[in-house]
């Protein structure tokens, strides 16, 4: 129930008649909705004080009699009234019967909904959630608290909604619930608990303090909401929410209520996630569309684990087709034995609220890392899916990844990579002194961005098999050579740094480094073009082309020399390279171009494009079809009938009942002139479009966890998990509203009243004080709220 307040703030609250049947001891609580954090003198429901010096005055700190005096004085009016204006505006109350029952509605499936609607009508404290029973009163005695003295010992499994039947047969299942049941309202707990609801009712002075109480603490509790998704959608590292959200503290007026309340901003980060994955799956659910998946691996994080998982999906929600950060799971060889790695990711989907129907039903596509170590194109996962999914296309293309098959190649070939050792060297003088890293951003700053970009998952040999790492040493190739040099003959450095600097100095001038940086360059240039093209969001068949276009450009760079090559190759017949002169280092070994270009050209037949899972009548024609579709891709005048074929196969690949109905839209499309496309028409051409090529979001979550600092314990999975989806997949702060949220989370974690809990001893606020003011300091006291017996 949900009223208005009427009068003066301190009216003794009115009931509606209810008839015995429908009362419930659970009435509608009053509050007022107020900003609490725009002013610091401002009075809280007539009964919560903030002064000037922000500490909060409460109103259980006052006898009844005080109140009443209050209430009949000139001030006291005189604040009523203003109050009054300000509920008019206000509206609708946010403490009510609703907001505090914590069921969903459910029932326990051994009971039918008539049999759990008659329970309910005689037993108005039974609720349910996710299935399991608990009770209403209990909760509520909870939430509010009890007198000091009071010893109730207030049932976990009731409070939590943790009841189930037990028994084999049906009839035992309900002849136990039953029995759980008469127990239970028979019990010294529920009769006590009652009872406390029953005098908090009944007693319109108590009701009223504890109204404006948690009016007070719900207000607060959305604040500190709002700060800590601040926090995530700001940075990921979650190691730094405490110490930030405590900086935040310290400078609001809810300081002393947070302090009490002992908020943890990182579980807090997880309820708003667990929440938002929620939504997520309803829209996705309720919609009813095809939708994929994208895994992705990164190493050194998690130190306990092999490989951490980073799962995305893509998928139709509310707002359209969206690529969404799903989950971060751990896994290692130690687990193969018992769970694969699909079952693994499937298990995070079922966890986070999809069906096993859900995913034999809607589950499109697999894309993947080629060269993954538990997921890559030599493993079981491409018959594991075929096996599990009937309709399913497996994408062996993660586009930011496939440059890394220069160092692949290179690492097949037992070959060592001088780029990736000179990178290495580079990186291990600027840990060794700030000074070496400042002088290297100072005479080459090309080459210190690609160094920042190693971390614990992107290491030195990933950002050496990149295009933007070689251009960046060519371009300043000469430069660096110079520093080296300088750096290496410099007294003031230690026997250790001179050491490197002397090594990477012959690295450079070594006939065999530049001769790998001609080999790869060309190969690194036309795979990071393919990458770009990829991720301008063009769709699968056009992917298509520019992958097959790609290995046959491949497979030309291994037949004869590239541009840059040929460049190189002039050079060195003058025994030089940017000016650097060059000599034949007998310690490094020549690279093999031939080998080096057979193992590029070979990964990328077998690794840059693969699609399986639909059989061979459908895949056959799948990426030509899903070209044809494609309006962009049509001829200038093309028959009535040219996409016919094209939509009869995807209809039967999309499971679309009407395939006479989007034959028609593309025949009609034509006749028209092409000026516009009809509704069914464009429902197929938004079923080709869940397949996922874009890569960015995927690159750039990446390179946020090469950021932070690597992590032994198995918990901190969780919790990057949930910061990765606050930060990639929340809404902006200023959208961001709290309610709902405080809600859920009270229910879990019920509120403390401050004047009830005993207070622990706080920091000190400031490192400035006297023992003048340490001797004002009153000891904390512990306040009881008036419940009447």
């Amino acid at each position: 129930m949900k009223r208005r307040c009427e009068s003066s703030i301190h009216e003794p609250l009115r009931k509606s008649k209810l008839s015995s049947e429908t009362e419930t001891p659970d009435e509608a609580l009053v509050s007022l909705d107020l900003d609490l954090g725009s002013t610091d003198d401002m009075l809280i429901g007539g009964s919560l004080l903030i002064n000037n010096s922000g500490v909060v005055d409460s109103a259980a700190e006052q006898p009844p009699e005080a109140e009443d005096s209050a209430e009949s004085s000139p001030q006291g009016a005189v604040a009523a009234e203003g109050l009054s204006e300000q509920v008019a505006e206000v509206g609708m109350s946010i403490i009510d019967d609703e907001w505090v029952e914590e069921g969903d509605g459910t029932w326990p499936e051994v009971w039918t909904q008539d049999m759990w609607m008659d329970r309910r009508a005689k037993h108005h404290w039974l609720s349910s959630k996710k299935r399991k029973l608990g009770c209403r009163y209990c909760f509520r005695v909870k939430y509010m608290g009890y007198p000091v003295g009071d010893n109730i010992g207030l049932s976990t499994e009731w409070i939590n909604y943790l009841i189930t039947c037990s028994g084999e047969s049906r009839e035992q299942r309900l002849k136990s619930l039953r029995n759980k049941i008469q127990r239970h309202e028979v019990s010294r707990t529920h009769l006590r608990s009652e009872a406390l609801i029953k005098n908090y009712k009944d007693s319109p002075p108590t009701r009223s303090l504890m109204t404006n109480t948690l009016n007070k603490n719900v207000h607060m509790t959305s604040q500190i909401f709002r700060h800590v998704y601040e926090l995530a959608k700001l940075d990921i590292n979650f190691d730094v929410y405490p110490s930030r959200f405590n900086a935040v503290l310290r400078e609001k007026i809810y300081r002393d209520f947070a302090f009490v309340q002992d908020f943890d901003p990182i579980k807090v980060v997880q309820h708003i996630a667990e929440d938002l994955r929620s939504t997520f799956v309803k829209e996705i659910t309720a919609q009813g569309f095809r939708f994929s998946i994208i895994v992705d691996h990164v190493q050194g994080w998690l130190t306990t684990a092999e490989t951490v998982f980073l799962i995305y999906i893509r998928a139709k929600t509310n707002d359209g087709l969206r690529n969404l950060f799903w989950d971060a799971i751990s896994y290692s060889e130690n687990q193969m034995t018992e769970t694969s790695p699909l079952s693994a990711i499937t298990q995070s989907l079922l966890d986070g609220g999809f069906s096993h129907e859900f995913l034999n039903n809607h589950l499109m596509c697999f894309v993947t890392d080629p060269l993954g170590t538990h997921l890559g194109a030599e493993t079981s996962l491409c018959h594991q899916l075929a096996v599990s999914f009937e309709k399913i296309v497996i994408w062996y293309v993660l586009a930011y990844r496939l440059e890394l098959m220069v160092m692949t190649a290179l690492r097949n070939n037992n070959s060592d990579s001088y780029v990736c050792q000179l990178y290495e060297i580079l990186h291990s003088l600027t840990q060794l002194s700030e000074r070496n890293g400042q002088e290297l951003l100072i005479n080459t700053p090309e080459v210190y961005e690609q160094l920042s970009r190693i971390g614990p998952v992107v290491p030195a040999r990933e950002v050496a098999s990149s295009y933007r790492a070689i251009q960046a040493l060519t371009d300043a190739y000469s430069i660096l050579f110079e520093y080296l040099v300088q750096a290496g003959n410099d007294i003031t450095r230690t026997t250790e740094e001179k050491e490197k600097y002397s090594y990477a100095k012959t690295l450079m001038e070594s006939e065999q480094l530049v001769r790998e940086i001609g080999m790869v360059h060309d190969v690194l240039k036309l795979l990071s073009t393919v990458r770009t093209d990829i991720d301008n969001d063009c769709d699968i068949a056009h992917a298509d082309c520019i992958l097959v276009k790609a290995m046959e450009d491949l497979a030309q760079l291994a037949s004869c020399a590239g541009a840059f090559e040929v460049e190189v190759l002039n050079e060195l017949s003058s025994r030089s390279f940017m000016g650097v002169a060059l000599t034949n280092s007998s310690e490094l070994c020549m690279p093999d171009r031939n080998a080096f270009m057979e193992q590029i050209v070979a990964l990328s037949k077998q690794n840059m494009i693969s699609v399986s899972g639909l059989g061979e009548d459908i895949v056959e024609n799948f990426i030509s079809d899903l070209f044809t579709v494609n309006v962009f891709n049509w001829p200038p005048n093309p028959p009535e009938n040219y996409a016919d074929d094209a939509v009869r196969r995807l209809c039967t690949v999309f499971d679309i009942a009407d395939e006479t109905g989007v034959r028609s839209a593309f025949r009609a499309y034509i006749e028209n002139g092409r000026k516009a496309a009809p509704a069914n028409m464009a429902l197929l051409q938004t079923f080709a479009n869940v397949f996922p090529q874009s890569t960015s979001l995927v690159s750039s979550t990446v390179a946020k966890i090469n950021k932070l600092t690597p992590v032994k314990s198995p918990d901190a999975i969780g919790k990057l998990s949930a910061a990765l989806f606050l930060h990639i997949n929340g809404g902006s702060a200023e959208q961001f509203e709290p309610l709902s949220l405080v809600r859920t989370w009270c229910s879990k974690y019920p509120l403390v009243a401050d004047s009830r809990a005993a207070k622990r001893k706080k920091p000190e606020q400031s490192a400035k004080w006297t023992p003048v003011e340490a001797a004002t300091i009153a000891p904390p006291s512990v306040e009881v709220y008036p419940i009447p017996e």
